[in-house]
């Protein structure tokens, strides 16, 4: 009998707790309801949020880590000083001038040819244009004087031959347009004679001229006309003289190329 009655006294009490538990559990969600059904207060303090960080526009960003601005400033002294070296180099300055007047004997191949010259006039003429490639001060009055005694060099150098060159300097770009179109006839098995090269140049000089005219009369960009159709078929009449049809086809199919 004693032991029946501890044992209902210990699950009464265990059932007790177990209604307090529940209790206070209903206590706190009913809180909870109330809370969302209560309106907003907006008067109470905002929550606290991360202090803004506050820059302004005239103030530089954060300066890097010392480390890294000094890594930084290290690399940029190591390629000043490399620079420098190359600047100074001899050889370096060498090869520089050997390019620039490799460009410059390929834009006027055959002008020792056209004017008479030996080798080494040749030679005396491409350093001359070398020297006189990048004469420009930004000063009207000084560019001219410059212009003036680069013609008084050139013309100290030519003589009498040059006019020619003047004239030369025109079908340069001619020149080069039979160049390539020499090299698409060899290709095609139908190669260029000298003789009709030397017939051409002119005829084609003529041609480009009556097209420049026409370039600047038409609306249209310089460029575009002058691969136009009509442009085109200027060139194709001036040389139908000199080159055969297989030639002519060829040719045809350059200047489509170069208009497309």
């Amino acid at each position: 009998m004693k032991a029946f009655v501890a044992i209902l006294s210990i699950a009464l009490v265990a059932l007790g707790g177990r209604v307090i538990y529940l209790w206070r559990q209903l206590d706190a969600n009913r809180q909870q309801v109330a809370d969302l059904k209560a309106p907003a207060d907006t008067t109470a303090a905002p929550a606290p949020q991360a202090p803004a960080i506050a820059r302004s526009p005239s103030l530089p960003a954060a300066a890097p880590a010392p480390d890294a601005d000094r890594k930084a400033l290290e690399e940029r002294e190591q390629r000043r000083k490399a620079l420098a070296v190359l600047e100074n180099s001899p050889e370096i300055n060498a090869q520089y001038k050997a390019f620039q007047k490799r460009n410059i004997a390929n834009r006027y191949p055959d002008v020792g040819v056209v004017l008479g010259l030996s080798s080494d006039e040749v030679d005396q003429l491409i350093d001359l244009l070398f020297k006189q490639a990048d004469f420009s001060s930004g000063d009207v009055a000084t560019d001219r004087r410059l212009q003036q005694a680069a013609k008084d060099e050139m013309v100290s150098l030519l003589g009498s031959k040059y006019a020619k060159w003047e004239e030369y300097k025109t079908e340069a770009r001619t020149r080069e347009h039979v160049k390539d179109l020499s090299a698409a006839l060899d290709a095609a098995g139908t190669p260029l004679t000298d003789a009709q090269r030397n017939a051409l140049i002119p005829a084609l000089v003529a041609a480009e001229r009556r097209n420049s005219q026409m370039t600047s009369d038409h609306p249209m960009p310089a460029r575009n006309y002058r691969f136009s159709p009509e442009a085109t078929r200027n060139l194709l009449n001036a040389s139908s003289a000199y080159l055969t049809p297989q030639q002519m086809e060829t040719y045809r199919q350059v200047l489509d190329r170069a208009s497309n």
